[in-house]
């Protein structure tokens, strides 16, 4: 059981949950941008809720389904259609084997997550298939690169198909701005007074030289 990449888009990677444990070792995390959507995406197609998926950046992505299959889009929009008719994320959708998904363009939002019943199956390095494309690790074939066209996305195969989808007040609205929290991590006290107040008191933009660890 199987999708095709047909066009890799910007960035899509490999993610479940995190390569948790190796911190000590230099190892990063990794794991979604967006937990909140990864792990309804899951929990929609009643998968484990670590189950890998694909994180979908900016959009231009597209799959050829080899099987038949039941997949999860929550996330931001990036405008999703299914043989060129409009999907809607934050719900499950049945797919047949022949079909095409695409991710055109960012309607709201900049990530989007794409599920499969039972989860896709890539290579596992320290416990983890997630993406951490600095280190080397994750991926499909483990060694941390994003996907490419040509690349077979493999799944179990897949129990038959419920209609799921979260309730439209539950879905995150990507328009509003953020408000961040701060929780003091480990090398809080490393720093100095002087340093923490700077830190709590300055402004911070976002540039184009980012990554997950970066933010």
């Amino acid at each position: 059981m199987s999708f095709e990449v047909l066009e890799p888009g910007m960035l899509a990677l490999v993610q479940d949950a995190g390569r948790h444990g190796y911190q000590h070792m230099g190892v990063t995390t990794g794991g979604p941008m967006d937990e909140f959507a990864f792990f309804w995406a899951n929990r929609l197609l009643g998968n484990d809720l670590n189950a890998p998926q694909i994180e979908i950046t900016f959009g231009r992505f597209s799959l050829k389904a080899n099987h038949e299959a039941c997949i999860a889009i929550t996330g931001g929009d990036l405008g999703a259609r299914i043989n060129d008719q409009a999907i809607a994320p934050w719900r499950t959708h049945h797919i047949n084997k022949g079909d095409r998904l695409d991710f055109t363009a960012p309607v709201s939002g900049l990530r989007a997550y794409l599920a499969v019943s039972g989860g896709f199956k890539p290579a596992m390095k320290l416990g983890s298939c997630a993406t951490v494309a600095r280190e080397g690790l994750g991926g499909l074939d483990g060694k941390g690169a994003k996907l490419a066209k040509g690349d077979t996305l493999e799944f179990e195969k897949n129990a038959s198909f419920v209609e799921a989808f979260l309730p439209e007040p539950e879905v995150p609205d990507y328009q509003q701005h953020l408000r961040l929290g701060v929780i003091p991590g480990y090398q809080y006290r490393s720093f100095s007074i002087v340093q923490r107040e700077k830190f709590f008191s300055c402004d911070y933009e976002i540039s184009q030289n980012i990554d997950r660890m970066g933010y």
